[in-house]
């Protein structure tokens, strides 16, 4: 075994590909580790008995696999299906896929500045990783916040403004939407003028208003993630509610 290979940190969660079976296990290649073999004991495929391992998994197929040992002197890894949840292989398929995003965002950024791609990430790898846990989130961050943001985290100037530009020209973010049902009614002679002022008001949150019947509105917020679109539904309920009791209108509102 070369002492220099890389080898994966017990715990921790890899792609693999299946390459052979046995009557008790499995043997499968790491394709983050330059294909290096790791094996899958028949008591670590499923959660639950597995009397024929073929039933579970077959040759080719690719799956996540958590490290439960590793023996760095001969090299020898076990692996396990069966300690892996739902969340966990989500979470591995999300990393996978902004591994491969970045690969070409390194690129864009490396010809920007006038490098290699071997010499971006032998001088900037390390570095992002260490203020962002993944490269990729540079490039986001950059892209939301700007290059002042990535100089803050102790990026250079050069890099930080190459990375955000390459962010902001590659990188969309989408969006998540919530929304309610709002009731609003007002007795007075001039209701409808006041209603209007009261609807007005939702138009500084950035809120999307329509008319369903009278007097139910629907009203939607959209945000980049849940947390801040609920922050900004919560402000707006609140300068409903304001702009509701000074025009002396009834206001109720129902999340869907």
């Amino acid at each position: 075994m070369d002492p220099k290979r890389s080898l994966p940190a017990e715990g921790e969660l890899v792609l693999c590909e299946v390459k052979s079976i046995q009557p008790h296990c499995a043997f499968a290649k790491l394709e983050e580790y330059d294909n290096l073999e790791g094996m899958i004991h028949i008591s670590e495929v499923a959660s639950s008995w597995v009397k024929n391992i073929r039933a579970h998994v077959r040759e080719g197929k690719k799956v996540v696999c958590k490290v439960t040992r590793v023996n760095r002197e001969k090299g020898y890894i076990s692996l396990s299906i069966r300690r892996v949840s739902e969340a966990d292989k989500s979470k591995k398929f999300d990393s996978i896929k902004r591994a491969k995003k970045c690969k070409r965002l390194a690129e864009l950024c490396s010809k920007k500045l006038g490098i290699s791609c071997d010499e971006f990430h032998r001088k900037y790898e390390e570095l992002l990783r260490k203020e962002f846990a993944e490269e990729y989130f540079a490039f986001e961050e950059g892209a939301r916040r700007g290059a002042a943001y990535l100089i803050e985290r102790h990026v250079p100037d050069d890099l930080a403004k190459a990375v955000a530009e390459i962010g902001k020209a590659s990188i969309t973010f989408s969006k998540v939407s919530i929304s309610g049902e709002l009731s609003l009614s007002c007795q007075a002679g001039d209701g409808v003028e006041r209603i209007k002022r009261v609807l007005k008001a939702t138009k500084t949150n950035g809120a999307a208003v329509r008319y369903i019947s009278a007097p139910k509105y629907k009203l939607s917020i959209e945000a980049d993630d849940y947390k801040a679109a609920e922050r900004k539904l919560k402000s707006l309920i609140e300068t409903i509610e304001t702009a509701s009791s000074q025009e002396g209108c009834q206001t109720e509102f129902k999340r869907e």
